[in-house]
């Protein structure tokens, strides 16, 4: 079971409340964040689980199939979960379950310092990878309703873990992956997301509204033209409220204070010293943690190119909060 200060600090902030320390929201993949809590060569999961534990990682945003694990890369992963042969199917229920089960059991293993979000690929990145850049916006134009067609197979696939999620667990909080945009804006017009992905989009959440579950949608780049509709389909909060993308968590706060909760934000990359980012996370929880709604952590996640000095300093300044001892 999740540790009841752990669940009562992710609720209270969930309902745009402040708590005594700002809950973290991340996702940790630095090997030398793993060996230096576990003293181990060979990387076992309870051993990385321990490095969120001491950490002090409310929330880990990422859920990743362990059964897919040895698929080679994204491919492999897209068609494990919705291909057979060439052609497009929707996701067999039995591998649903068994997604499922897995997700159960990996969140129990993060139990009970650290809640591990349920998180599904949406409609429109996946689609677009799979087929291509390039192709992806010839057919925007040439031929939408190929578009539109695998679009809705992979919003029917994340109706049914949403469905299949707000039946069996509906904890908290549900993180849908779709990179909508990128550092210079909308990859695709907002009309198209507007006419296109949107419906699809909150047609699939039915189920975890239904339930009280928080949606989040984690998109790189600026989102800020579209948060108003998004919104208005059901997007409880965004991840990671890209920085360098231009997105001012400051304005977004002061704009949508209790209706939009904002994930991340912290910049801890650009080869910034561990004292520029223990001054950027300070900066970042002023900005937006007041009144709840907010779960400070990096942009990007954890990953092998930062140093543990650099690591350290970013969680040294979320522990120390608002107000230093």
């Amino acid at each position: 079971m999740l540790n009841e200060t752990v669940k009562q600090r992710i609720n209270a902030a969930l309902n745009f409340q402040e708590t005594e320390q700002v809950p973290c929201c991340d996702l940790i993949e630095n090997r030398k964040i793993f060996n230096y809590f576990t003293n181990s060569r060979s990387l076992h999961p309870a051993d990385k689980i321990k490095a969120y534990h001491e950490l002090g990682v409310d929330i880990c945003w990422n859920f990743q199939p362990s059964y897919h694990s040895s698929a080679p890369g994204l491919l492999g992963r897209i068609k494990t979960w919705a291909f057979s042969e060439d052609q497009l199917k929707l996701i067999p229920r039995e591998l649903l379950e068994k997604e499922f089960i897995d997700y159960q059991k990996q969140k129990a293993r993060f139990e009970p310092h650290t809640y591990l979000a349920m998180s599904s690929e949406g409609c429109l990145d996946v689609s677009r990878r799979n087929m291509g850049n390039e192709n992806f916006s010839q057919k925007l134009y040439s031929d939408p309703l190929d578009i539109e067609r695998v679009m809705e197979i992979f919003a029917e696939n994340l109706f049914q873990r949403a469905s299949m999620f707000a039946e069996h667990d509906p904890g908290p909080v549900f993180f849908i992956l779709d990179d909508i945009s990128n550092f210079s804006g909308m990859r695709i017009s907002l009309r198209f997301l507007r006419e296109q992905w949107l419906p699809k989009l909150q047609n699939a959440i039915i189920p975890l509204k239904d339930k009280g579950v928080k949606v989040v949608l984690h998109s790189r780049g600026d989102l800020c033209d579209l948060i108003p509709d998004l919104i208005e389909a059901g997007v409880d909060g965004i991840h990671p409220v890209d920085p360098n993308a231009g997105m001012n968590i400051g304005i977004i706060k002061k704009n949508y204070a209790r209706s939009l909760l904002l994930f991340g934000n912290v910049d801890i990359y650009n080869k910034k010293t561990p004292k520029q980012i223990y001054a950027d996370t300070k900066k970042c929880m002023e900005l937006a943690s007041f009144g709840g709604g907010h779960f400070i952590g990096s942009c990007y996640g954890i990953n092998d190119t930062l140093e543990l000095k650099q690591v350290f300093s970013f969680f040294s300044a979320i522990k120390e909060g608002l107000n230093p001892a």
